[in-house]
């Protein structure tokens, strides 16, 4: 079990996070090297997913380009190995 980040971009204090995992898996992006956790999405039927995220913590990195990636878990305990991360610019 591994998600991949197809696609990732930025927006104001926002991320955007489309790609690949385990259909039914919960998806969690986290600020790679930190492992702030940033949002969360839900893989479909298909094996995508596409979520995007708003959380307070992205205000702090505004002007910035940062790092991200992602991970998945069916039950909140077991957890697949880190994506590549992806480079993002929050405006």
């Amino acid at each position: 079990m591994t998600a991949y980040i197809d696609s990732a971009w930025g927006g104001n204090a926002s991320i955007t996070v489309r790609g690949r995992g385990t259909p039914g898996f919960r998806i969690y992006l986290h600020q790679a090297g930190t492992g702030a956790m940033l949002g969360t999405g839900v893989v479909g039927a298909d094996g995508d997913y596409s979520f995007m995220t708003q959380e307070s913590t992205l205000l702090m990195y505004g002007g910035q380009t940062i790092n991200v990636q992602v991970r998945e878990t069916a039950d909140n305990v077991s957890y697949s190995d880190w994506s590549l991360y992806s480079s993002v610019y929050i405006s």
